[in-house]
């Protein structure tokens, strides 16, 4: 215990404790501290608490901190036997289990109640938990918020300590053949181990296969694997593929907990990487001797299971997340699941639940606004006005009901709490609900059923009464986003993401690879009459006017300023014909011809502020809806799913402090809004999920759910759930008889269970933004890679580049900085600080610099670029 202080963000630390020292105790040390940011190379000579303190100011402070960690290592000793048999006591045998701190602190020190853990108890298990290889922290999250790990399943660890000693017994086996020539020990006997250890021929196999690839696909450092040089033509393939997978070889069992071990390392991380793991690792690399030049770590791994077809050479890793439990050979018990789950032979036997409480809706007009190529509608939105009064409305949001026909504990339900979502990736769909189901039965059409939300608003933005009803609607009209802007807001031709007044005129196609021509959408649009425009006009300002009411001046997320390049075009995908999952395969060896093809429009990205208002008809919707059915559930007392912010309380500055002096200040097209808009939203606070309301402050919402997407999301069928009970019980003892009540028995899903599931239904669904986040970025990087790389398509000579902030490059771990590409639609890109940049004094906050591609990592999906010329910087920048 040094008494030791570092400048950090309290979310980058790995345990907190609360209350330890009060700000009397810390008010004495802070004349002796630095009052600016203090430069790493200079963080030796500061930090030392006892350097700059006097003992007898930092003596209590010292004394605390040393008493702490007296009693952990009395705790420690005190329970070593379970603390160190951790991962036995709590792993399960084949399936990944996601807990929290306090839960494994629980079942560890055997303690029954969360409230006999101290912080004591809490650090100590951490510890244990962090020298432990079993166990990962769950990536991503803010740990002192939500301290959760993933246990690695016994089978896993079981096979990761033979394939260690594989390795160990090989290398080995491999000095001892140098020192003798002929294998065999000193005595003249073999190793008797050596007939059962299957890394020999695991790498005879796996250079026959990277050799197979590489003649047809170039493989160079840092892990770059190039298009086919063999194109595969859709014309003549089954389902117009563009690519094609042959098998060369098998593997064996044995050899197949050696590529787990290769894939635990370098694409899913199911094993923390401790000292074993980054010595393991690439001492087998080194063996396989056919990857000179590369760096033997993750990255080269990765490109091990590529050129082994393992995985195909252009899949997303974040897809093997081991929480976003994707049905595949690489996860068998889902693929049973989901065989279960999409079991349609009793679909016609399904019962409504709610069948004598629905309201028929009659003609009233049903507007669904969707994409003209979804399959499956969710929601639809309805107008009603209150007679004699001009100023007030009904807004009705009419939600599909999968969850009337679906019991909580049926195999449906079951699988749809596995998968927790529908996981939209360009290359492929995986749907949460069986197509069958959702398409044939709940997508919102004419004469289906619907829980209705309906919102009584005034034209101010005040809401006066919300009520939830099960109906049945008929009048459904299918519009598209474009034809409401076009014929609401009389806009001739289709808005931008961004906004028109924004986008530059000329867009451009990048392309590589070839395909069919697009597939028809899956329906068209209805036409739209003049009361239909009215009603729709009338919405978005209802929309328009709660969300100023609720906001109070508070922009809302992701609106307090749009930034073009956030909103720019996702690229397109084809691989075959209704799409192709995933590859993934450790049971043949193979090789892969052919490569998907690639499309992306891209415009020169400006940047700007908008107000509030622009936030979108539906998009304002949907926010009433999940802030109504939150209000109603919260006068009842109902447990959910809600959704609420947390602020990191270490910041120095509130939200609202940050707006006034940063942005409200900012010019409209300033692009350091890009950064301000990323500080902002992080003041306003962390989003978690909780069984009880909680206040959203990126939202501005007192309590908020989501329960408009219960053909696509498990926690909006949580939701109709637990609504539909307590509307059952209203019905039988009486309208709003709930309001105030406690009683909780009624419910299929009581509090303490939610408090106990949430944290991990949380952290999965977090996994699961972070896959479709990073799978945008990897197909860029992918059709980038290919374009700059191996020259499959024309890229700008120069690219000019906004720089936001400094930054360390993921790979290369070199200084530069973080920007954006003008021409890419405001891409993010690292710039490295070459010489040329040192004579102007390095890189500044909002200089714009004209650069060159330079690399392109489809492992980290950073686009590395090279300066070639400072354009300005701030204080003399040109009107862009």
């Amino acid at each position: 215990m040094q008494g030791e202080w570092f400048h950090r963000r309290i979310s980058a630390k790995n345990f907190t404790t609360h209350g330890m020292f009060s700000k009397d105790d810390i008010a004495p040390l802070l004349p002796y501290l630095p009052n600016r940011e203090v430069a790493a190379e200079e963080m030796d000579k500061f930090k030392r608490a006892e350097k700059m303190i006097p003992r007898e100011i930092s003596r209590s402070i010292l004394d605390k901190l040393q008493a702490f960690h007296r009693a952990n290592g009395e705790m420690y000793r005190s329970n070593m036997e379970r603390l160190d048999r951790a991962h036995t006591l709590l792993a399960m045998p084949h399936k990944v289990r996601v807990m929290a701190l306090p839960e494994i602190a629980m079942e560890l020190l055997q303690k029954r109640r969360t409230s006999q853990l101290t912080d004591v108890m809490l650090s100590t298990v951490h510890t244990a938990l962090v020298d432990n290889p079993g166990f990962a922290r769950v990536a991503g999250h803010h740990y002192r918020l939500l301290p959760m790990w993933r246990v690695a399943p016994l089978k896993q660890m079981q096979d990761y300590e033979q394939v260690r000693a594989w390795i160990r017994e090989h290398l080995e086996g491999v000095v001892t053949q140098a020192m003798n020539g002929d294998g065999a020990f000193e005595d003249g006997s073999k190793d008797p181990l050596a007939d059962s250890n299957p890394l020999p021929t695991f790498i005879q196999k796996a250079r026959r296969l990277i050799m197979a690839s590489r003649s047809h696909r170039k493989a160079s450092p840092p892990c770059l694997i190039g298009p086919s040089s063999k194109q595969v033509r859709f014309e003549d393939t089954r389902d117009n593929a563009v690519v094609e997978i042959s098998s060369l070889t098998s593997w064996a069992s044995t050899e197949r907990a050696v590529i787990d071990f290769l894939d635990s390392w370098a694409t899913s991380h199911d094993i923390e990487n401790h000292g074993s793991t980054f010595s393991l690792g690439p001492m087998l690399l080194r063996a396989l001797d056919m990857y000179q030049g590369f760096e033997l770590d993750g990255q080269t791994a990765s490109l091990l299971l590529r050129e082994i077809a393992v995985q195909a050479p252009w899949e997303d890793r974040c897809v093997f997340n081991t929480l976003v439990r994707l049905p595949s050979p690489r996860d068998p018990t889902v693929q049973v699941l989901r065989e279960h789950a999409f079991d349609t032979r009793h679909v016609d036997e399904l019962s409504d639940s709610m069948a004598d409480l629905r309201k028929d809706w009659g003609d009233m007009p049903v507007y669904c606004i969707d994409s003209d190529s979804s399959h499956e509608i969710d929601d639809g939105i309805s107008l009603e006005s209150v007679e004699g009064d001009e100023s007030t409305f009904w807004v009705h949001i009419h939600i599909a009901n999968p969850s009337a026909f679906i019991q909580p504990d049926s195999a449906v339900s079951r699988y749809a709490g596995t998968q927790l979502e529908t996981l939209y990736l360009l290359e492929k769909v995986y749907p949460m609900l069986s197509p069958e189901l959702s398409q044939n039965h709940f997508s919102l059409a004419r004469d289906r059923p619907v829980l209705s939300v309906s919102v009584k608003l005034t034209t101010d933005g005040d809401l006066l009464e919300t009520r939830i009803t099960p109906g049945r609607i008929h009048n459904v009209k299918r519009l598209t986003p474009d034809q409401v802007e076009r014929q609401v807001e009389g806009k001739a031709q289709r808005k931008s993401e961004l906004g028109a007044q924004n986008v530059d005129e000329s867009r451009r196609m990048l392309r590589v690879g070839h395909r069919p021509e697009l597939e028809s959408p899956a329906c068209s649009p209805d036409t739209m009459c003049s009361s239909d425009i009215s009603d729709l006009a009338k919405l978005k300002e209802l929309g328009k006017a709660r969300a100023r009411h609720r906001s109070k001046g508070i922009y809302l997320a992701g609106k307090l300023y749009e930034v073009e390049q956030d909103r720019a075009a996702d690229p397109y995908v084809y691989v075959q014909q209704g799409g192709l999952g995933s590859t993934y395969s450790t049971s043949l060896g193979r090789y892969i011809t052919g490569d998907p093809a690639i499309s992306w429009e891209i415009h020169d990205a400006n940047f700007s502020r908008t107000d509030v208002a622009d936030f979108g008809l539906v998009g304002h919707i949907m926010v009433l809806a999940g802030e109504a059915v939150a209000q109603w559930c919260s006068v009842r007392n109902i447990p959910g799913t809600y959704i609420g912010t947390m602020q990191d309380q270490s910041s120095a500055m509130t939200a609202e402090e940050y707006k006034a002096m940063y942005i409200d200040t900012a010019p409209a097209n300033d692009p350091m809004l890009v950064g301000h808009r990323h500080v902002y939203n992080r003041l306003l606070g962390m989003s978690v999920m909780v069984s009880s309301p909680l206040p959203h402050g990126l939202l501005a919402t007192q309590a908020y759910v989501k329960a408009t997407s219960p053909l696509r999301r498990y926690q909006d069928m949580i939701m109709h759930w637990q609504v539909q009970a307590a509307l059952l019980y209203e019905a039988e003892h009486g309208k709003d008889s709930l309001v105030g009540s406690t009683d909780e028995s009624y419910l299929p899903f009581s509090r303490a269970w939610l408090d106990g599931q949430l944290p991990k239904l949380e952290a999965t669904t977090r996994d699961i933004r972070r896959v479709k986040s990073h799978m945008r970025h990897h197909w860029i990087a992918q059709l980038l890679s290919r374009a700059f790389h191996f020259g499959e398509a024309e890229l700008p000579a120069t690219i000019d580049v906004f720089v936001h902030e400094e930054s360390i490059s993921v790979r290369t771990g070199q200084p530069g900085a973080a920007g954006k590409m003008k021409q890419f639609s405001g891409l993010n890109a690292h710039l490295l600080a070459n010489d040329l940049v040192k004579k102007v004094g390095g890189f500044q906050v909002g200089d714009w610099w004209e650069t060159k591609m330079h690399e392109v990592n489809t492992y980290s999906t950073q686009i590395i670029v090279m300066p070639v010329r400072l354009l300005s910087r701030r204080d003399d920048r040109p009107s862009r």
